[in-house]
This record gives C-alpha cells, structure tokens and sequence, in this order.
C-alpha cells in the first residue's frame, strides 16, 4: 500500500499544487477553496486505495467475486464492424453491448459469456484492468468502475469494455453488475514473428550474456525480498541506481563488415557490450573484441555512420556515467579518436543521439541527447544538488547556466537538466556548432528525430523531453529556430520517443510522440477542477501530429478525444513508422512498458 500511495502522490500533488495557484486574494473564497480541494484529495485517495484494493481480485475472476443477484449483460449477436487485413492475414470483428435493460440477466459472468460472440476462444493469456470508479452513493457503498478485459493466443487476441458496479458488504465489496460495452477480437492465420534467439546464437555462453541483464541480477540480488540494498562486492563501481532511468541501454543494426547481412550490436549498462555478427546461414557470432567494440558498460547509444565518407561505418558510442567515445572503423578495426571534438569534449550523461547532414556539405552532423544523473525521486522531490553533478559532468559553463535555470524551474513541467549538444562534422573531426547554443535545450531529452518537415530542402529537428515541453527546431539555411508553439505543438506528455514519416501520403512529414499513457493519472486529473492544461495532458498517451503542409502540425490522437486512436500505448518508448503490411501505407510499432519485477515481487499496482 505505502508503494501506491507514494505513486499516487506523485500524480496528486503537483495537480493540487497547480490547482491551489489558481484561488485569488479572498479570504472567504481562498477558505472555501481550501476545503474544495480537501475533499477532492479525499475522495481521490478513497478511490484510488479501493481500486487498489479491487484490481487483484479481477484477476482470479472467481465465482465468489460476484453477488448471487448479479446482473449480466453481454453484447449483440451481431458484429456491427467487420474488417479484413489482406497483407498481415488478419480479421478484426466488433461488437456493442446490448441496450435493451430487458436483456440483462441474472447470472454470474464468465469469459465465455462475455466473449460467446467471437466464437470459440481459449485465451492462453488474460488480464483485466480496472481504468477507472467512482463512488456513486454518499455513504461510499456503491462503486462504478470501467473495467478493461484482453486477452490473447497464438493466433487470436480479444478485447472488451465493461461497465462494472461493485456494491459493498460489511468491509468486503462484490460485483453487482456486468454490461460488457464493446468487444472487439483479432485473429490472424498465424504468427508475424518467432523468437529464435536459442537457434540464432548456437554458442552457449554468448546465449547467456544476450539474455542476462546484469542490471537486472543486481537488483534481484540486492535491492529486493526487503534487502537493504548494497552493492554486489565485484561491482567496485557505485554508482548504480535502481530505476537507471537516464542509462537505458540500447541496440544498433549495421553491416560491420560489408559482406551485405545485417549484423546487432547491443549496448549494456554492466560488463562488455556484444557485436553480434551475421553469419549468413541464420546465425550469428559474438565477436566484439575482433572489432575491437568490447566496451564496457553504461553505453546508451551506438549511431553506426560513415562519419570520414571513406565507405565505411564509423561509430559514435554514446555514454552516460563515462564520457563518449568516437571511433573511426580502420579496415575492420574501430579506434577511438584521439581528438574528436576540436573545440570541446563529447558529452556525459547521454541518452541518445542521432545523424543527419544539417548544412548540406555532404558529411553527417550528430545532435546529442541528454539527460539528469538523478534518480527520479531525488529530482521529483528536489533534493538533488544541481551545481554538484553539474559541475560534476558538465564545463563550467555549462554548470552556471544549470544552476541559474534549475532557480527558476518548474519539478514537473519545466524541470531542468543539462545541455544537450550538436556537432558538426568537420572531415576528420567534429566541432561544437555555433547552432548547438539554440537547440541546448537544457532539459532531460530522451530521443531526437532530424526531417524535413517544411519541405525547404534542408532538416529540422524535433526533440522529445521528459518533465518538460518537447521542442521543435525549423532549419533555416543551417541556422536553427524554436517554432514549436507556432506550429501548435503545445501539450505535454512526458515524451520518450519521436518518429517522422508521412503517414497520410500527402507528401509533408508528419509526426508521432511517444509519451506515457495512465490509467491513474487520468483518473485523478479529470476529476480535479480548474486543473492546468499542462497537467491534465500528462496522461494522454500518445501524440500524432498530422503536417498540415504550411508549418502547422495538428495533434490526431490523444485521451481527450481525439479522432486517431494512437495513443493507447501505455509508458511508450520510441515508437516507430513503418509498413508492415507492404499497402503502401505507413504503420506504426510501439515499444511499451518500464519494470519486469523479480518473481514474488510485483506490487500489483496498475498505472
């Protein structure tokens, strides 16, 4: 319970705060004021603790869960949308719920019931979630919920809405009602993908460093069961934080060495990254230090590129507890550059980075993302010492400017981090760009995406920040200008990844945000009034920008209503165009999540 409430809090408080900036200077008023928010807290907290209280529960979906007078109600016969895939060989069927109240029973739900229209159906996975409640008496008895179904097999997959109403007996609660509201079911005539990483890496303990995460076997070891956590002996280094939020290690695609297959090398937080070359024949190699890439940890980002325009690639190895490196690939071997930066140093504490040729000289440029070494509590709860990591990992400079934008930040909508950078490439060597002053930013950016989104031939830049609003550079001739509020990107979203592409082949590329979807945080925002619109829009999900062709970008998708539903992707990570099906027309693919917790550990909590 103490790990929920502390969630809960981190949601409520900064939406109090924003809501008690708002009352003006009357005493009456600011009293009356005073106890409108008390009571909003309050109902907040009582709901939030029972749906803590009701989601495991769902889980085990169990005769007793339900009264001996529940009503039931399941969905029309009839599908009222039906729709084939040709290219991905999939069929999607949906149904509403029935409207006549004459058609509710009395009988206890079960999954057959309330997927007996989608035909036989044996899900080898299910979940329920409950999105949403609210108490529907004074004496708190009676509970409303929103409550989402899915489930899923080898070549099916099914979802439903449901309205469920929980009443209260004594100090337990039972479900009362069920009306499924929606159902929708997917089947395919057989798998996209297999996982055959077991095949792919025959050699046994190349297998075991691909599937071993030692960040993963630290914590497990030593910060979970009610361990007081410590550092494994081994591990001299310190500097570990559980949530690593700002050290996500990462994986590149890149033919090392020219022979036409797609090799992989993985980025690690702990022990050596791993090149995993192809072989031709459905295999792969580890052979890092052949190539001299066995470098170890707390690497973020590996950017392959032809840096020199000698044929080959190059690689800039982006760091976030050590410093950067760039190594030029000498006939098959990557060595490190003595001086890669003329007029500074590579950067710290760096998150991603990507490559585009900014100014048209013909040599690929590099902009770096950054971000904060706190850990996420310290700096939500400001307690960390921005003038002692500034000065830490960043120039002096650098740390001034820092120190003077973290005294006037805002910790949930403004919140201030370091530098992000842009090099330009110089032939043999970079430089600092005159232009990296503009796109600094200065605050904790995820991922960055280069496209021409006004079609004037040269790349703008768009940023994604988290705890801060995202940011759109327009490149002008090789100078950079902020046009983001202009353009109508103006909602904020805890941004974690960007991906251009024309979605709607109109020829204007247009953009998709990946930002974090909250069950929790949408139910508490809604439920506060007067509430900033910054706030409210943290929980959205997901943002589709549709490129109106004329500098404008108009936002398609989001939990407010929004006519492309993109958004529910739950806490997304760097979500991506493509086309999968070979139509013609771009897709997208949505990496979604943040901890798998040991066995025995998970919480149960539900965000």
């Amino acid at each position: 319970m103490g790990e929920y409430v502390r969630l809960i809090r981190f949601l409520l408080i900064p939406a109090l705060v924003s809501l008690w900036g708002c009352g003006g200077n009357d005493e009456n008023q600011n009293d009356y004021q005073s106890t409108a928010d008390q009571s909003t807290a309050s109902e907040l907290v009582a709901s939030e603790e029972l749906i803590l209280d009701l989601t495991p529960r769902l889980k085990g979906f169990k005769e007793n869960l339900f009264t001996e007078d529940c009503l039931f109600a399941g969905v029309d016969p009839d599908p009222v949308k039906k729709r084939e895939y040709p290219g991905l060989g999939v069929t999607e069927s949906h149904w509403n719920g029935k409207k006549d109240i004459n058609q509710t029973e009395v009988i206890k739900p079960t999954i057959a019931r309330m997927t007996g229209p989608a035909g036989q159906f044996e899900p080898g996975d299910i979940s329920f979630s409950l999105v949403s409640g609210k108490f529907s008496d004074p004496d708190k008895n009676i509970f409303t919920t929103s409550v989402s179904f899915s489930g899923s097999n080898e070549n099916s997959s099914i979802s439903s809405v449901n309205e469920v109403i929980w009443k209260k007996f004594g100090s337990s609660w039972k479900i009362n009602s069920w009306k499924v509201q929606k159902l929708t079911a997917q089947r395919s005539k057989g798998q996209f993908f297999k996982e055959v990483l077991d095949e792919a890496l025959p050699d046994k303990e190349s297998l075991s460093r691909a599937r071993t995460s030692m960040h993963w076997r630290i914590l497990n070891d030593n910060y979970f069961g009610g361990k007081k956590p410590t550092n494994i002996p081994r591990y001299t280094d310190t500097r570990f934080y559980p949530d690593s939020i700002n050290t996500h290690p990462s994986v590149s695609v890149v033919d090392i060495d020219g022979d036409s297959f797609d090799d992989i090398y993985v980025c690690v937080r702990w022990g050596k990254n791993l090149l995993l070359r192809n072989k031709g024949d459905g295999t792969f190699e580890e052979c890092s230090a052949r190539y001299g890439l066995d470098i170890s940890g707390r690497n973020t980002v590996a950017l392959f590129a032809d840096f020199d325009n000698d044929g080959d690639p190059d690689l800039f190895l982006g760091r976030s507890l050590e410093k950067s490196l760039y190594l030029v690939n000498e006939k098959g071997t990557f060595r490190p550059h003595n001086g890669p930066v003329s007029n500074g140093k590579l950067p710290w504490l760096v998150t991603s980075a990507s490559a585009s040729d900014y100014n048209n000289d013909g040599l690929l440029d590099i902009y770096i993302c950054t971000y904060s070494p706190l850990d996420l509590n310290t700096r939500l709860q400001d307690k960390g010492n921005a003038p002692k990591w500034a000065r830490q990992f960043l120039s002096p400079k650098q740390a001034q400017e820092v120190v003077k934008r973290k005294a006037i930040d805002h910790t949930y909508l403004n919140q201030i981090g370091p530098p992000n950078l842009l090099l330009v490439n110089r032939g043999g060597h970079f430089e600092i760009s005159p232009q990296s002053v503009n796109v600094a930013g200065y605050y904790n950016s995820f991922q960055a995406s280069w496209a021409d989104y006004d079609n004037d031939g040269d790349q703008d830049l768009y940023v994604a920040n988290d705890y801060a609003p995202d940011q759109l550079f327009r490149n002008d001739s090789g100078s950079f200008l902020d046009v983001t509020s202009g353009s109508g990107i103006n909602t904020l979203g805890f941004a974690m990844g960007a991906s251009w592409g024309d979605y709607d082949g109109d020829g204007d590329q247009d953009l998709y945000v990946s930002n974090m979807y909250s069950k929790a945080g949408r139910r508490i925002t809604e439920q506060i009034p007067s509430l900033d619109d910054r706030m409210s829009a943290v929980a959205y999900g997901n943002f589709l920008y549709r490129n109106d062709g004329d500098g404008g970008m108009k936002r398609m998708s989001g939990a407010d209503g929004k006519s492309i539903p993109v958004h529910l992707a739950g806490w997304s990570w760097g979500g991506m165009f493509t086309d999968f099906d070979n139509d013609g027309f771009l897709d997208l693919y949505v990496s979604s999540g943040y901890y798998t917790p040991p066995p025995g550990q998970d919480n149960g909590v539900d965000l």
